[in-house]
C-alpha cells in the first residue's frame, strides 16, 4: 500500500514514507472507529494465480484520507469530503462490518 501511495502523491524517494504509513494506520483507525473492516480484503486472479489483495473500497478510502491529510495539492477539502462520504458509506453497509 505504501509503494502504491506515493505512486499516486507522486513521491520518488522515502524521505515521507514514516509520514505516509503513519497515515495509512491513522485512516485504519478511523475507519475501526466507524465500525468499518479496515482490514477487508477480496481474492482476485491473476492469470492462474489467486490473490489475496486490499478492497477496493477500503484502498480508495485511504487514498482519498492520505491526499487529504498529506497536503497533496489545493482540493484537500475535496478529498476530505470524499473520504467522509465513503466512511459513512461503508459503516452503513454489512458487507464491511468489523467480524
Amino acid at each position: 500500500m505504501l509503494e502504491k501511495l506515493k505512486l499516486v502523491l507522486r513521491i520518488k524517494n522515502t524521505a515521507y514514507d514514516t509520514e505516509i504509513q503513519s497515515l495509512i494506520n491513522s485512516c485504519k483507525a478511523d475507519l475501526s472507529l466507524a465500525g468499518v473492516n479496515s482490514n477487508k480484503t477480496v481474492k482476485v486472479m491473476d492469470g492462474d494465480i489467486e490473490k489475496t489483495v486490499v478492497d477496493p473500497l477500503i484502498e480508495q478510502a485511504i487514498l482519498l484520507y492520505c491526499k487529504w491529510n498529506f497536503g497533496y495539492d489545493e482540493n484537500s477539502e475535496r478529498f476530505k469530503e470524499s473520504y467522509i462520504k465513503l466512511k459513512i458509506a461503508l459503516a452503513l453497509s454489512i458487507e464491511y462490518e468489523v467480524e
